[in-house]
């Protein structure tokens, strides 16, 4: 039912029937220059060298290698006093350092338009998260066109031409859904930092350092940290990969923590320290530039950590702890939030803005669920010590330093 949800609002590919994008793969091909030195002039002499595109998305690889995309225009020559617009990637446009367009002139030559985040961006501009480069009117009709591109991650994008008209109503929808998310993580952070403030309780520190690294990582991750600074790949790529390893880390120490399995289930509890120490491992690699070993290690944690928590979750359960039904929630809408993801990534399922954010949304359902869970356990705990018995007294000092969930008194 989640990937048929996530599935309901259309190909990225196939939107043209409503919105008037046009996907340019069956109209383009590509040519890898490893070197990243061929000029315009020698590319355009590479005729043969061009090979077909074999999905309605470019597959790109972290190299140094540029890419060269070259293409017809599908459009009517009457249409093009319409505004037209070439968007380089939909999702993850930021991560092109070097955009170049060729569009042919009728009198000859090209004119040059030119992105990406290791170019400049003029003053008192901002860099959007997307790249979009204008089509000019004056296009010469039956010529080709020429894209060189370079990135700085394994990336798969579309090419698209859109009409200007049509931009600011699909981005506004892109973008609703991704902000709201960020406005509920932004919330859940806040709230629980002031309960942290006013409880002391250890289990509210790395709560709301998870949300806060989830919220800083899909920030960096969708792009929107463009708006706000303009910052070089040295820069965003490995503060993204700090705060994904860091909210993993402190995914699994609330888990650890509310649960007591230190104390509950000391077995359990030597797993969740050897996760953690792979977390840390992971985060470690970063420093290096080790993104391949660092990149493989999280997936692998992040996968098998959703079993091991479930598990436990439904130990405690039969334990006792009823608070702990809510992080089954909790995993199992993260858990639901990444399996779509995968399924985006390798095809699956067509690449909307449900699939594309939804480890964004599943974070931000595994973090309401959370703050349920800590809520729950507090009102437990407080009606036990207002019925005054002697239980009530030594269960709630099982929340003292000597467990671990205070870190002050």
């Amino acid at each position: 039912m989640v990937v048929f949800l996530a599935c309901g609002t259309g190909v990225a590919g196939s939107e043209g029937n409503k919105t008037g994008t046009i996907n340019l793969a069956p109209y383009a091909r590509i040519l890898v220059d490893p070197t990243a030195a061929l000029t315009l002039s020698e590319v355009s002499d590479l005729d043969g060298k061009f090979t077909p595109l074999t999905s309605e998305q470019i597959y790109f690889e972290m190299t140094e290698a540029a890419y060269w995309v070259r293409f017809s225009l599908p459009i009517d020559p009457s249409e093009l006093s319409r505004g037209w617009v070439l968007e380089v990637g939909r999702y993850f446009s930021y991560f092109f350092s070097e955009v170049d367009l060729f569009t042919p002139r009728p009198e000859g030559g090209y004119f040059h338009a030119q992105a990406g985040s290791d170019r400049a961006v003029p003053k008192g501009r901002i860099r959007m998260p997307r790249i979009y480069l204008p089509i000019p009117e004056q296009f010469k009709p039956g010529a080709y066109a020429f894209l060189r591109l370079k990135c700085h991650v394994d990336l798969q994008e579309p090419l698209s031409l859109i009409p200007r008209d049509r931009l600011l109503g699909r981005d506004m929808a892109d973008m609703a859904l991704p902000v709201f998310a960020f406005g509920i993580l932004l919330a859940m952070a806040g709230s629980n930092f002031l309960l942290l403030l006013g409880l002391r309780m250890r289990v509210y520190l790395y709560y709301t350092l998870n949300v806060s690294c989830i919220f800083v990582w899909q920030f960096f991750a969708v792009g929107y940290v463009f708006v706000f600074f303009d910052l070089p790949a040295g820069v965003y790529l490995p503060v993204g990969y700090l705060f994904a390893r860091l909210s993993g880390l402190f995914a699994l120490m609330v888990v650890r923590t509310f649960l007591k399995t230190r104390k509950m289930t000391p077995a359990l509890d030597r797993i969740f320290l050897t996760f953690i120490g792979g977390w840390v491992l992971s985060l470690l690699l970063v420093f290096p530039g080790q993104w391949e070993l660092a990149e493989i290690l999280a997936y692998f944690l992040g996968l098998a950590s959703i079993p091991l928590v479930f598990c436990t979750t439904v130990v405690r359960i039969r334990q006792g702890c009823s608070a702990a039904r809510f992080l089954l929630l909790a995993w199992g809408a993260l858990g639901a939030g990444l399996f779509v993801y995968s399924l985006q990534n390798m095809e699956i399922i067509p690449t909307t803005v449900w699939t594309i954010h939804s480890f964004l949304f599943g974070a931000t359902l595994e973090s309401v669920f959370l703050s349920l869970a800590l809520a729950e356990l507090i009102n437990q705990k407080l009606i036990q010590l207002l019925e005054g018995s002697t239980y009530v007294f030594e269960s709630f000092t099982d929340l003292l330093p000597g467990d671990g969930n205070f870190f002050c008194v």
